[in-house]
């Protein structure tokens, strides 16, 4: 069985629903120090994350670090949970984790 991770970013109109890899968990929940009293850092994007031709890094945030982590993690893509629920089926996945946060 194939194993992804689930991310579900929304706001008062848009949806984004994304499976991707698990090593996302990892990265999205990994604790951030943030050095010389700033409150942004920029994070490399691990490459089973990345888009094949897309950014490398991404800027983080002190208050929300794990959302725009979120928000850089890059996977197949859907515009309901239905659809990703039938994809899922169909490719014998297993979701192993499941992120929630927003998009601004």
């Amino acid at each position: 069985m194939n194993q992804k991770a689930l991310i579900v970013l929304s706001n008062s109109e848009d949806l984004d629903i994304r499976l991707v890899d698990p090593v996302a968990q990892e990265w999205i929940e990994r604790d951030r120090e943030f050095d010389d009293g700033r409150n942004f850092a920029v994070e490399q994007i691990p490459v089973e994350c990345r888009e094949e031709f897309g950014d490398q890094t991404c800027t983080i945030t002190s208050g929300s670090y794990q959302n725009d982590r979120a928000m850089a993690c890059h996977g197949a893509m859907f515009e309901t949970f239905t659809d990703m629920l039938t994809h899922v089926r169909e490719n014998d996945i297993e979701v192993v984790y499941e992120f929630v946060g927003l998009i601004y």
